[in-house]
């Protein structure tokens, strides 16, 4: 068992012994009936204390009352949590009302779980959950037992591991006396016991060395899964890890058959301004969940060199880039990332199997090694939902939708890490890469791919397919892990977004939302967790004077409605984080009369209005992005420069913290693109900035390019050939 991040709860359990057994401890019983029945006896007004009375059937129990309730004989139960393994420890039943038993013990919460409970003094010491600090144990028991299974509480001292469903409790009911089996009854026939599904831990084996500056090989530790049931909740991991380097390293978790996969971590501490990555040392069992409430590059940040990060539960987190050119490295990794959104909801059958944990090493001069035996991989199951909808590819007619599952909410701690997230980043590296869709002439379409890597020549991908022409083509990171996903949306009666997600192998994300006439082109962070949100615009009929904005926040998997005025010709958008509050926000461009452009914006918290301003014209494009340095995104506009040719086009950036800008004149522009370009800005040389960017058509195809404003060196713009005519860029998808 792990002595970190445990907690305890408790509730009050109702004992068999009767009120006509609460009787004077001092002086003659109540009489008794003539019949075999005891004679009721009527206690209004009766003074009936624990300290003068006692039950002749069962003297441990105590009169005692919850909340409005009415007095009964009672007990406390109490069990111990240990989160790493999901195991449960040290139940124990108590007389009720005893506070030392509850308390005596908490002042001593860093020291983690006491060794053994004396049997004259069965106490705890707790941490509360997702805080580690000391508390009352009586105030956690109600988030302890609606997620544990209170079956547990029954007055033995073995370790009881959650292992079962509803219907197979987790303990050998021949361990534990007559009374507990009654306890467990009661719980039962109570409610109290919840299907929490099953748990099961499975070890490690291989591991060893992690060869030296090896980014192709690694070590793998391997654990082999069987026995699972349903599909998966929640994947927890801990690995015993050496190494004196811990910024040389990245561990990365397999699922069978690479149906799934996630960066435990990676390149810790290595970002724009370091390749290299911490030097702490790792050195002990590192394990990571997603509740929680340690960040792996705070708490190696927070030691020197050569000294040991220190062992606990960790967030995942987003990878570093490791050893790349200064020009093109970025700041991506630090951000929490999330092991539900990649590995939950696989089913039994994909579960079962050798899951794999390897660990690369990326420097040289620092060594380390994995020991396997003592590494553990901990999977909860639940009850299979219905099987997910087949992702229709387009190319039937006639198909019928069947509705997608509705989402679930993430349910992960409150450490979200700090990192600048890419933008239109398939690759991971925080560069934006190059993205075209085509249409293959059957009615469905390919996704084109080339990394950046700072080149003119870029890496290309193997062509993906996923969608149908009709289609609107967006990007966003909708599983957390710090790669953009594919993401399609279907119009229709009801409208559906599938994501061709970068951390699973299996069918895309589908999500139902919206209606006939939604614009779906607003995906964003709305609140906070670095994932993704789907999110729609629903402009007001003619006469309507409202229109909506629809957020689906991965936080709740609830939709907000936001109603805003009714713009006629008014065009909706997104912004990444207009108020520095780091959750993005929403708006409208209008017409403010005179061809002027307005820009109302509401914040992605509530919906609340923020200050309408006007720039620009009502006919220019509006390109969001963080352009001028500080933490605001910044409202760019772009339109053509004389409007009779055509010829050239001009940016006005306004930055949003100030309101600086002026793009009233040719003057203020940054001349930039020619007409027919589609815009295309993102971060390309990775410095958090957004650059100026168009992707350029052309009937041939070694003329058709990406042409990039960089910020960095915005006198030589950089090209890359890719695509061909009637290909569309989707790095232009957020573009209004």
């Amino acid at each position: 068992m792990s002595d970190e991040h445990s907690s305890v709860g408790g509730t009050f359990l109702q004992a068999w012994a009767s009120h006509e057994s609460f009787q004077p401890k001092d002086g003659p019983p109540d009489a008794g009936g003539s019949g075999p029945r005891n004679a009721q006896h009527d206690f209004n007004g009766e003074k009936r204390r624990n300290d003068t009375h006692t039950s002749s059937s069962d003297p441990d129990a105590r009169l005692y009352r919850k909340g409005n309730t009415g007095a009964r004989m009672s007990y406390m139960g109490h069990a111990l949590m240990e989160h790493r393994n999901v195991l449960m420890a040290f139940p124990a039943r108590y007389r009720a009302g005893c506070a030392m038993c509850c308390t005596d013990c908490v002042d001593a919460a860093a020291d983690g779980i006491v060794a053994g409970a004396a049997a004259d003094r069965p106490c705890f010491r707790a941490f509360l959950i997702g805080a580690q600090s000391a508390a009352p144990v009586q105030n956690s028991a109600k988030s302890f037992f609606h997620r544990a299974i209170a079956s547990a509480i029954c007055g033995a001292l073995e370790v009881i591991s959650l292992q079962s469903k509803l219907q197979e409790l987790p303990l050998n009911i021949n361990l534990v006396s007559e009374t507990s089996r009654l306890l467990i009854a009661a719980l039962l026939m109570s409610g109290l016991l919840l299907n929490q599904g099953h748990a099961a831990s499975f070890p490690g084996t291989g591991g060893g060395a992690i060869p030296d500056n090896n980014l192709n090989t690694g070590v793998a530790t391997n654990f082999n899964v069987s026995g699972l049931t349903g599909q998966i909740s929640t994947v927890t991991v801990a690995v015993d890890l050496t190494h004196t380097w811990v910024g040389d390293l990245t561990a990365t978790l397999i699922a069978p058959n690479d149906i799934a996969r996630l960066k435990l971590f990676g390149r810790v501490g290595s970002n724009r301004a370091s390749s290299f990555g911490d030097s702490s040392n790792l050195a002990g069992i590192y394990s990571f969940s997603d509740t929680a409430v340690l960040d792996l590059w705070l708490s190696a940040a927070a030691v020197t060199d050569l000294v040991n990060v220190q062992t606990g539960i960790f967030r995942t987190s987003t990878a570093g880039p490791g050893n790349v050119p200064a020009a093109i490295r970025s700041s991506v990794g630090g951000c929490s990332s999330y092991l539900q959104l990649a590995f939950a909801g696989l089913r039994a059958e994909q579960a079962n199997g050798t899951w794999t944990l390897v660990l690369t090493d990326g420097g040289s001069g620092d060594i380390g090694s994995i020991n396997a035996a003592t590494s553990n991989l901990t999977i909860n199951t639940v009850a299979a939902t219905p099987e997910s909808p087949l992702f229709v590819s387009g190319f039937e007619t006639g198909e019928t939708q069947v509705p997608a599952p509705a989402p679930a909410p993430i349910v992960a701690s409150n450490i979200l890490g700090s990192c600048t997230p890419g933008i239109n980043s398939p690759s991971g590296t925080g560069l934006t890469d190059f993205v075209m869709v085509r249409g293959n002439g059957s009615g469905g379409v390919s996704w084109r791919v080339k990394f950046n890597d700072g080149s003119a020549v870029g890496i290309d991908q193997p062509d993906v397919s996923f969608g149908r022409d009709n289609d609107f083509f967006l990007m966003g990171d909708y599983d957390g892990d710090g790669l953009s996903d594919f993401t399609t949306f279907t119009p229709g009666t009801t409208g559906r977004f599938a994501v061709r997600r970068s951390s699973r192998r299996d069918a895309p994300l589908l999500v139902d939302l919206g209606t006939l006439g939604d614009v779906p082109e607003f995906g964003a962070d709305f609140d906070g967790d670095h994932v993704t949100d789907f999110a729609l615009y629903r402009d007001g009929s003619p006469g309507n004077t409202t229109a909506h904005f629809n957020i689906l926040r991965s936080s709740t998997a609830a939709v907000t409605d936001y109603p805003v005025l009714n713009s006629d010709g008014g065009i909706a958008f997104a912004v990444k984080d207009m108020t520095g509050d780091n959750l993005a926000d929403f708006g409208v461009q209008e017409n403010a009369g005179g061809g002027v452009g307005q820009f109302r914006m509401f914040s992605g918290a509530d919906g609340a209005a923020l200050p309408i301003f006007q720039f620009g014209l009502s006919s220019d494009f509006a390109v969001p992005g963080q352009i001028v340095g500080n933490p605001f995104t910044d409202i760019t506009v772009s339109r053509n420069a004389n409007p009779g040719s055509g010829t050239v086009k001009y940016g006005f950036p306004r930055d949003s913290q100030t309101g600086a800008g002026d793009a009233t004149t040719l003057a203020t522009g940054i001349v930039f693109g020619v007409s027919g370009d589609f815009i295309s800005q993102g971060d390309y040389d990775g410095d958090g900035l957004v650059d100026l960017a168009v992707w350029r058509p052309n009937a041939d195809p070694l003329q058709c390019k990406y042409v990039i404003r960089r910020s960095t060196n915005t006198a030589t713009p950089l090209e890359v050939i890719f695509g061909a005519s009637g290909d569309y860029p989707v790095n232009n998808w957020d573009v209004h």
